[in-house]
């Protein structure tokens, strides 16, 4: 039996992807560990590199294809180890974590945007009490669209069912999960005339590029929130920006960017950000802008090494992927 070091690198910083419509930088988590896996016939060497957020583990982070030809003939495969996505695209892709914590990264997003909490926050530092300017809104009986209702999505169905709120899902692929909450499916027109709040947890896709736009953002009820803690490249951010200008958008929640390859986990403190599109985006009172960290708690982490390992010690033995992706 050959040995085949498989080589799990956990970074400090982003991995670079270039998704079909945006090229966006996704986070790693803040801890490096390494694995060595034996026994993959052939005497590859594969280097598996998690990145959180990518929906997979895969040399390089490439495409499906590009990982079945790393791999000696005899164990080419149409099997992606993956640990995180969304039911858009495959619902086994969020056992592994999301599900958790990224529903409510939106929720916090959506509470601090409505009720004003950072500029609460910035006010009181300066000995400013003043209350003028820091009236929200009851969020019971508000209607909230979640468009994407894989893991992620249903959690925060759940939340806002809690809040009293009255919940509309959109999604090609409905999940028996949110039918099962006794919640229905509305489309995309339905969504911007009826939500005052609409949460974003889809993946990035063709299909999903700039699903919120121009267009939609027209048909969208006065004074909406958005949040996005799933893909930036789901929003045109320039159209974002119109409709927060002239009213149709009351807030804005967003843990991602379109162009966050260029600015995010990094310092820029001390440097000129030359995206005039994101500097006009952060000079809203009413906008939130959070640095891809939605993911990041401790116990996400460790399910994130935990999940990875197991996946990677299935396939390297020829067992069952427990969360497979199913190439259509």
């Amino acid at each position: 039996m050959t040995r085949c070091a498989v080589r799990l690198s956990v970074r400090s910083y982003g991995a670079r992807t270039r998704p079909a419509c945006n090229s966006e930088r996704i986070p790693g988590p803040t801890t490096e560990q390494q694995a060595i896996v034996d026994a993959v016939p052939g005497g590859s060497k594969l280097k598996f590199k998690v990145s959180a957020g990518a929906g997979k583990i895969s040399p390089r982070v490439t495409p499906v294809t590009e990982i079945q030809s790393c791999l000696p003939q005899s164990v080419q495969k149409t099997r992606v180890i993956p640990w995180e996505g969304n039911h858009w695209s495959d619902k086994a892709l969020t056992q592994s974590r999301g599900g958790r914590h990224i529903p409510f990264d939106a929720v916090a997003l959506l509470l601090a945007v409505n009720r004003k909490v950072h500029r609460a926050y910035n006010r009181t530092r300066d000995s400013n009490f003043s209350l003028d300017g820091l009236t929200g809104f009851d969020l019971c009986g508000k209607t909230v669209a979640v468009v994407g209702t894989g893991k992620i999505g249903c959690v925060f169905a759940k939340i806002m069912l809690g809040s009293g709120c009255e919940v509309i899902g959109f999604d090609p692929y409905p999940s028996a999960e949110f039918q099962a909450l006794g919640l229905r499916y509305a489309k995309m027109d339905e969504i911007g005339e009826k939500a005052e709040i609409i949460s974003l947890h889809c993946p990035l896709t063709p299909e999903t590029y700039h699903i919120i736009n121009a267009k939609t953002l027209e048909r969208a009820k006065g004074g909406a929130i958005l949040t996005n803690t799933s893909r930036g490249g789901l929003v045109d951010t320039e159209a974002v920006i119109e409709a927060l200008k002239s009213g149709l958008l009351g807030g804005l929640g967003i843990d991602v960017y379109e162009q966050e390859a260029d600015l995010f986990f990094r310092d820029l403190s001390s440097e000129i950000i030359t995206d005039d599109v994101f500097q006009r985006l952060v000079s809203f009172p009413n906008v939130i802008v959070t640095g891809h960290q939605a993911y990041l708690t401790r116990e996400a982490l460790t399910t994130i090494c935990e999940t990875t390992l197991k996946s990677i010690t299935a396939f390297e033995k020829n067992q069952v992927l427990e969360n497979e992706v199913k190439v259509r």
